[in-house]
């Protein structure tokens, strides 16, 4: 018995590894044609005549999946246990259509596409779809697409890896965690803490999110939670993010708070760091500014500076001719 299961995971994990998956959903181009296709449900679709539909083949499904392994050939062709399909009452030998009532298209067909082994361009999806993709994964036991969703957020919303194999890569401007988001990146954290992994991570995301926050000037923390509703919820995830927050790894630089860091590029409005080191340039700047302390209140073009005897002075120039980070 042991060396037939043995040889039955050394066959799936073969065939997932040599096929060329990603040619095998187009009929068009494939001599292996598809044998199940799943319909999703959208109003929007279907008033323009549209259907959605995800097509796919029962046995690379099966590979990839107990549960599609189960509903497509469990004991009984005509016996659906634990299922996630709906609206029919049995699963035939043959070509069979499915309908699909508690998953999103988009989710479902991203995770058909990863079990397909398709390129995918994890950079673009935000937490929200991370997670509603993770839940999908879960429920269909794919868990080489959930540690693979775990990689794509501690990559492109930490910057940095999480002891797996991957290419380190630099999260995005519009990924970052702010003071405007950091209780809803905790509160999904709290809501999915049925998936500990998954939880875990998006607590990691708020801490550093917190830390980079609170690093740089204490009255930063008291308007935070000045401008932040404690309910019980909150105090729950504020409380564990604070706990992690000496725990986690931030790979921001340590003068201007950012990845990749801002040195030698020249200082504007945009990337203004309150606190941070910069130098002058023979263009325009004044030779002893030493850090940053705040935009002038109603300019556009001028800020304050802390000069390099302790002294503030007023009205510089916010231009990127006249200064730039020094970080090193």
């Amino acid at each position: 018995l042991l060396d037939s299961l043995l040889q039955e995971k050394i066959f799936k994990n073969t065939m997932m590894q040599t096929l060329t998956l990603g040619k095998c959903q187009d009929d068009t181009i494939s001599s292996l044609a598809t044998d199940v296709i799943f319909i999703f449900d959208c109003e929007a679709q279907a008033a323009a005549g549209v259907q959605m539909e995800v097509k796919a083949h029962k046995q690379i499904l099966a590979l990839a999946s107990k549960v599609f392994e189960r509903e497509f050939y469990g004991i009984s062709w005509g016996l659906i246990r634990d299922s996630d399909f709906t609206q029919i009452e049995t699963i035939e030998e043959g070509n069979v259509d499915v309908q699909i009532e508690d998953a999103s298209f988009e989710d479902f067909q991203v995770m058909v596409n990863f079990i397909y082994k398709k390129q995918i361009d994890w950079s673009t999806y935000d937490l929200k779809f991370l997670i509603s993709l993770y839940n999908l994964a879960e429920n269909y036991d794919i868990e080489d697409l959930t540690t693979r969703i775990i990689i794509s957020i501690y990559t492109f919303w930490l910057g940095k890896k999480k002891n797996y194999s991957m290419p380190f890569s630099i999260f995005k401007p519009d990924q970052r965690v702010n003071k405007d988001n950091v209780m809803q990146v905790a509160s999904l954290a709290l809501a999915y803490s049925h998936f500990p992994e998954l939880s875990e991570t998006l607590y990691d995301v708020g801490a550093v999110g917190l830390k980079q926050l609170f690093k740089r000037i204490f009255d930063t923390v008291l308007d935070f939670f000045a401008e932040t509703d404690i309910t019980v919820p909150h105090a729950v995830v504020l409380h564990k993010m604070m706990t992690k927050m000496n725990d986690v790894i931030s790979h921001e630089c340590d003068n201007c708070g950012q990845c990749p860091c801002l040195n030698g590029q020249g200082l504007t409005r945009e990337n203004f760091v309150c606190g941070a080191r910069v130098t002058w340039l023979e263009d325009g700047g004044h030779s002893k500014i030493d850090r940053l302390i705040a935009i002038e209140k109603g300019s556009v073009d001028q800020f304050i500076g802390c000069m390099k005897d302790g002294s503030y002075l007023t009205n510089l120039s916010l231009k990127p001719s006249h200064y730039c980070y020094q970080c090193f």
